[in-house]
């Protein structure tokens, strides 16, 4: 026969043996093994040192390989399954093997249908999101039963990848994303997120100069890139909002042609739509540290400070803040800053010495007491605005010809029921860096004491 040509005594021998391994292992009883821990993070973001400290990892994918001893020799790694760790970071997985002594591998991947964290390569490789290996026991032997390989936790005293730089940077983020996500997916699910976030870290460019290169959300793909130094809480949040933004509203394509057109879509731009998603995505992004991480509530600008100039361009007229991403960023601030008659927005600078405060300032006391009625809303409330409201007179989500200070301010007041159109015109009344009125004359009514 010639097929048999070639087929040496060793080359039999080697065939007899995994017979013999395959006999013995059909042979042989199954047993059940059971493989569980807990995964963890010590942040580094130091928003989240200090809120947390260390935090179980919840919602991560884990898989778990095993390999096998079979008549004194080691098999290779077959991976047994995959679990996702519960809201204590905890993962457990049962399987019925043959009864030998097994070795396993364990990995973890920051991925799940909310979320997933993106490697620094992803963009050039087909696999996006990576296997981080945590465990690895190539010593020990472990028969039927369980192991508990107790906490691991992503650190900088982690071993094997535990203490790798970008797995511990996910690590970061999941935590960061998912409690962002958690907060805005709250307020139901008219404002949830519609679709998975995507998020790569750390992003360069090998086409773009470091000098130049920024984090940025692509409206296209809505895939979120953060630069390799922008490894923080504020940046994250921004990119995040924009994502947010992208999905509820109708025109963000546009924002690509502009950041093509004219390398930026920061500071003083010709179109406003341009201005109002970079000065919501900062807004948000203030609004999302303060409610998770407990942080002072930013306030407005005051006029003297618009005036003299935000990034060196004075804001001197209504037209030009909202051609501004910080005009915008004021804009919404003036509407969920609580208790407005406590402040005073100041006067237009006109030259000379300015003061030193750069946003409201508190007002002096009056010797007259006054009944004030200021409009209390909150984030939740502002992202209701952009969406549709057919019995307001909004069929559609926001638009880009909407993106205007006194189109936004009137369609606020026209959806939310705790703000009137004369609450909206006070508003815009305040923005002004023209203006003069103060938010005790828009809001607030002498009371006038009987006499003794």
């Amino acid at each position: 026969m010639h097929w048999m040509k070639g087929f040496t005594k060793t080359s039999h021998a080697v065939l007899m043996g995994l017979a013999l391994l395959l006999t013995a292992d059909s042979a042989r009883a199954d047993c059940t093994y059971t493989i569980k821990g807990k995964l963890a993070v010590q942040h580094q973001l130091s928003e989240l040192v200090n809120a947390y400290g260390t935090s179980p990892l919840k919602g991560v994918k884990v898989q778990i390989s095993g390999k096998a001893k079979v008549l004194g020799v080691w098999g290779w790694y077959a991976v047994w399954d995959e679990v996702t760790t519960n809201s204590l970071g905890e993962f457990s997985l049962t399987q019925s093997k043959a009864c030998y002594d097994h070795r396993y591998k364990i990995e973890v991947k920051f991925q799940s249908d909310d979320l997933e964290v993106r490697h620094e390569t992803a963009t050039s490789s087909t696999t996006k999101v990576k296997w981080y290996l945590i465990f690895e026991d190539e010593t020990v032997d472990h028969g039927p039963g369980t192991l508990d390989v107790g906490t691991r936790t992503f650190s900088s005293t982690g071993p094997r990848d535990l203490n790798l730089k970008e797995a511990r940077d996910h690590a970061d983020i999941w935590v960061a994303y998912q409690k962002a996500i958690e907060k805005i997916n709250g307020y139901g699910p008219d404002r949830a997120f519609t679709s998975q976030i995507r998020v790569k870290f750390p992003h360069n460019s090998d086409v773009v100069s470091d000098t130049v290169e920024a984090s940025y959300a692509n409206p296209a793909t809505q895939v979120i890139y953060i630069f390799e130094s922008h490894f923080n809480i504020s940046t994250l949040y921004h990119e995040l909002m924009h994502i947010w933004a992208y999905q509820h509203v109708s025109g963000e394509l546009g924002l690509a042609w502009e950041l093509m057109e004219n390398g930026s879509t920061h500071g003083l731009v010709d179109e406003p739509w341009v201005a109002f998603h970079e000065g919501f995505a900062e807004y948000g992004s203030d609004k999302l540290q303060q409610l998770i991480f407990g942080e002072t509530p930013r306030l407005p600008y005051n006029r003297e400070r618009l005036t003299r100039g935000i990034g060196g361009t004075p804001l001197t007229s209504l037209s030009l803040v909202q051609r501004h991403d910080m005009g915008w960023w004021s804009a919404f601030h003036i509407m969920t800053t609580a208790a407005l008659d406590d402040y005073t927005f100041k006067t237009a600078w006109t030259g000379g010495t300015a003061s030193t405060p750069t946003y409201l300032v508190a007002r002096a006391p009056s010797p007259i007491a006054y009944s004030c009625n200021p409009p209390a809303l909150t984030f939740a409330q502002v992202l209701k605005v952009f969406l549709a409201n057919s019995t307001a007179g909004y069929p559609n989500n926001l638009t880009k010809d909407e993106m205007l200070v006194s189109r936004f301010y009137d369609r606020a007041a026209d959806i939310l029921t705790n703000l009137s159109p004369a609450d909206s015109d006070s508003f815009l009344d305040l923005l002004n860096p023209a203006g003069t009125t103060q938010p005790l004359n828009e809001f607030c009514s002498p009371i006038f004491l009987p006499l003794p």
